[in-house]
């Protein structure tokens, strides 16, 4: 049951799910696997794709005039707090003698 009650018809959603495949390979330049789901339609459900205009036509080309950019997105914040630095060792470190009066 679906939102309402309302009976979902699964029939109806399996061949949308199979017309949307078929679009997809046919977009795809996928000729083999575009003629199988056409089959199928045709055979399973009575489709013919031959007399659907529902084929969307490619995408037009991007105008010329407008660079791409390159520009990334910043990488997403770190959710925990970078390592603290190591601690340095107690021992105590001798310092050097200095050169004091000219000795």
């Amino acid at each position: 049951m679906g939102k309402n009650n309302e009976v979902r018809d699964e029939d109806a959603d399996y061949l949308a799910a199979r017309i949307a495949d078929y679009q997809a390979y046919r977009r795809a330049g996928q000729k083999q696997r575009a003629a199988a789901v056409a089959d199928v339609l045709r055979t399973q459900h009575g489709y013919n794709v031959d007399d659907d205009k529902g084929d969307k036509e490619p995408a037009a080309a991007p105008d010329p005039a407008v660079p791409e950019t390159t520009a990334v997105a910043p990488p997403p914040e770190a959710a925990v707090e970078p390592a603290p630095e190591p601690r340095r060792s107690r021992k105590a470190v001798a310092k050097k003698p200095t050169p004091s009066d000219g000795k």
